[in-house]
């Protein structure tokens, strides 16, 4: 028999992790989801090339949390904005809350060697403003 959790009974805890922190980790909980782009864990794992036709990344992703924008004219609040360019990428904005109250979230998706390819050198947050 499987008995069901509600949200209040399911402890959900996120972590930074390596390969070496794996074994621990499913040992210790019920469910353990790993998501990985680089970096040890994902050599833990074999790519499966049946479930995608991609062997490189298709986009370069950079994110920001901001407090204090000002809204988009003529559009009422809240909304989402995705604005798409060919051979360029996106940009998406919308309401988001962090940690330290309501903010908007920017996300750019980047065509690789595109105009909007630029994190290389991983700013920090004033850097995505300069």
């Amino acid at each position: 028999m499987v008995s069901a959790r509600t949200p209040e009974e399911t402890r959900r805890e996120y972590h930074t992790a390596t390969a070496a922190d794996l074994e621990g980790f499913a040992a210790r909980y019920d469910l353990t989801i790993v998501a990985a782009g680089r970096g040890d864990l994902v050599e833990v794992f074999e790519r499966d090339a049946s479930r995608s036709p991609y062997d490189r990344p298709q986009r370069h992703l950079s994110c920001i949390y901001l407090h204090g924008m000002t809204p988009w004219p003529g559009y009422p609040e809240p909304h989402v904005r995705i604005n798409a360019a060919p051979q360029i990428g996106e940009l998406s904005s919308m309401p988001g809350c962090a940690g330290t109250g309501p903010c908007d979230i920017v996300f750019w998706e980047a065509v690789p060697g595109g105009p909007f390819d630029c994190w290389d050198d991983r700013p920090d947050p004033a850097g995505h403003l300069a």
